[in-house]
């Protein structure tokens, strides 16, 4: 499994799927594919602003690795499903 990661994800965006995904579960599909289903609770600090709880720290770290290029290590394309790991 961390081969196919690493195939498609840098090491810097699967520190931010593990550091800020309360739950985070991976299935290889096929030869070729990878699919994820991951969940964001919260930190549980009353009075936490948004911007610090964990959905929100995924898609600010997230964003500033695709516009610096450090997301992906190859490309791939995502399809939602409703048919999830968990």
């Amino acid at each position: 499994m961390a081969t196919a990661k690493a195939h498609f994800f840098t090491d810097s965006a699967l520190t931010v799927m593990d550091e800020c995904c309360t739950v985070l579960l991976w299935e290889l599909i096929g030869n070729t594919g990878l699919k994820t289903t991951f969940a964001f609770g919260t930190k549980g600090t009353a009075g936490i602003a948004e911007a610090d709880d964990w959905a929100e720290q995924y898609n600010s770290r997230k964003t500033a690795l695709i516009d610096s290029s450090g997301w992906a290590n190859n490309g791939y394309t995502t399809e939602e499903s409703s048919d999830h790991l968990f």
